[in-house]
């Protein structure tokens, strides 16, 4: 495999103050999804994912919990937490990335030495607004003085600031404002138009300098500086170094390893200014290579209120993922989720649809039947008629859409269901059933074959399922590809499938096993 072929899809490292809810799972599933559709093209995608266990909101929720003494026993339980709200989900993740690791900790020290040797990190007094809840200093422009409550807020969270005055290590940020600009003007880091439009607004009022490191006294539970033990890192400086410390930084060089240039980070939009101003500033001080793309979703809503575990508002993700499985939610999260727009969720919605008829399965236990499925595969005895030959160009070009949406969830969802009213349409006009051996094996042959390609473009949405669909058709790993996802029909075609599943209990148990009664039933 060209290392061209290869890539890095990133989600955030997730803060391990609490157990995982959906917004969290929300991004992993769809960095699984992007990771599937590019193996579907053929590449070989590396999915990192982790959990980010420095800071003081750790350190006081590891108190709470009765971790006083033990912070990093406390990190490991919530990092397990995450792993096993990934496993659940089926996120076919590569690496899990924890801060508190030495590898990781060796690579933060030799990006902030290589900032320093280059003149990028200067001690100074920084005086601000902070948010001690979302850890960081606040731009001016975000500060509100709340009259009620007499205590200035953060605009865009809501979160209570207070001035700081501290001798940080500072970062001259305000010195890449017009490199970061003509970056996003001329597309090196792929944005969408409205996610850019925003990035664009937030440059042109970036302060000078930023603080990177906080006062040891302030933050006990961190990376000390470099030199200086009474600084300690600052947890966003330490966080982003992650997405270097999967590919092995700096035991492996950015300026010649090409997959450092072959990444894309999937992050919420409440984190957009971590990655795409200061993230990409970092990389330039230090001459490295800019990410290929950033994906930014919304968020999860309860109430028209973002889910925030400061809010105490947000709905955990194991127990929805233990009650309706992984294919359901996934199916769910990527045809109704907040890839566009913030979106309510609603698990009565969820339930409800779980109810429904499963449209794919119920179209494979159609023609499972049928009296030309006698061996371990059919023959198409003669040319199929016109309506067929117009059901294959319709699914053809319908398919085509699929993939050509395969960017943007929501859309190739809606598609896909689309692909299959197209399948049902085309068994309820040709009551196959009706019809002599020779015109039924055209029929059920052509249907399976319009299944066998759906199993591919499904593949990235509900992968659990898909492998039991795929089990059905004789199907292997292999026939997960783009290529397969256009069908023909001629005189002769010979057409596979799972001789096991002339035993009606198989489609039964591809059902049961995925957990779920429906898959395709969201169509009706």
């Amino acid at each position: 495999m060209c290392i061209r072929d290869r890539l890095l899809i990133t989600t955030p490292i997730f803060y391990a103050n609490a157990k995982p809810h959906l917004g969290h799972l929300y991004t992993a599933v769809l960095a699984d999804y992007t990771k599937k559709v590019y193996q579907l093209f053929g590449y070989s995608p590396i999915l990192s994912t982790g959990t980010d266990e420095h800071g003081m909101k750790i350190y006081k929720s590891a108190c709470k919990a009765g971790y006083n003494d033990s912070t990093l026993e406390f990190c490991t339980k919530m990092a397990g937490e995450f792993e096993n709200m990934m496993q659940a989900a089926k996120v076919d993740y590569d690496v899990f990335m924890r801060t508190t690791t030495l590898q990781h900790m060796e690579a933060v020290n030799a990006f902030w030495q290589l900032l320093k040797d280059k003149g990028k990190i200067q001690s100074g007094k920084y005086t601000g607004y902070y948010s001690s809840i979302e850890e960081a200093f606040v731009p001016q422009k975000e500060v509100m003085y709340n009259y009620k409550e007499e205590e200035y807020v953060h605009t865009k969270t809501g979160n209570k600031l207070r001035m700081s005055s501290e001798n940080n290590y500072l970062f001259p940020l305000g010195e890449y404002k017009r490199a970061l600009k003509e970056i996003y003007d001329e597309g090196r880091i792929k944005l969408t138009e409205n996610m850019k439009n925003q990035v664009l607004t937030e440059i042109s009022s970036i302060a000078q300098s930023m603080p990177i490191s906080r006062s040891g006294e302030r933050m006990c539970w961190g990376l000390p500086v470099p030199e200086d033990k009474e600084q300690m890192i600052y947890v966003w400086f330490d966080a982003l170094i992650n997405y270097y410390t999967v590919l092995r930084y700096p035991n492996t060089s950015p300026r010649e390893n090409e997959l450092y240039s072959n990444i894309i980070h999937i992050i919420g939009k409440d984190i957009l200014r971590f990655h795409t101003i200061v993230w990409p500033a970092f990389l330039l001080a230090n001459d490295y290579p800019l990410p290929k793309e950033i994906i930014v979703h919304n968020f999860w809503l309860t109430n028209r209120i973002k889910m925030s575990k400061s809010l105490n508002n947000v709905v955990k993700a194991q127990p929805i993922l233990d009650k309706y499985g992984s294919d359901l939610i996934r199916w769910y999260f990527l045809k109704n989720g907040p890839f566009h727009h913030d979106e309510t969720f609603l698990e009565a919605k969820l339930y409800r649809e779980f109810n429904l008829k499963n449209e794919f399965a119920n179209t494979i236990s159609r023609i499972v039947g049928s009296s030309v499925m006698k061996n371990a595969k059919l023959i198409i005895e003669e040319e199929p008629d016109l309506a067929t030959k117009e059901f294959v160009r319709r699914f053809n070009e319908e398919a085509t859409v699929v993939y050509s949406l395969q960017a943007n969830p929501v859309r190739s969802v809606e598609k896909l269901v689309g692909l299959m009213r197209v399948i049902s349409k085309y068994i309820d006009d040709m009551k196959f059933w009706s019809m002599g051996e020779e015109k039924m094996k055209t029929v059920v042959g052509t249907v399976c074959e319009a299944l066998r390609a759906t199993c591919v473009l499904l593949y990235p949405v509900v992968p659990e399922y898909t492998l039991k669909a795929m089990e059905f058709f004789d199907m292997k790993k292999e026939d997960l590809n783009i290529s397969k996802i256009k069908i023909e029909v001629h005189k002769r075609k010979e057409v596979r499938f799972n001789y096991k599943a002339k035993n009606s209990a198989f489609i039964e148990k591809m059902q049961n096993d995925c957990g779920i009664i429906c898959l395709l039933n969201f169509i009706r």
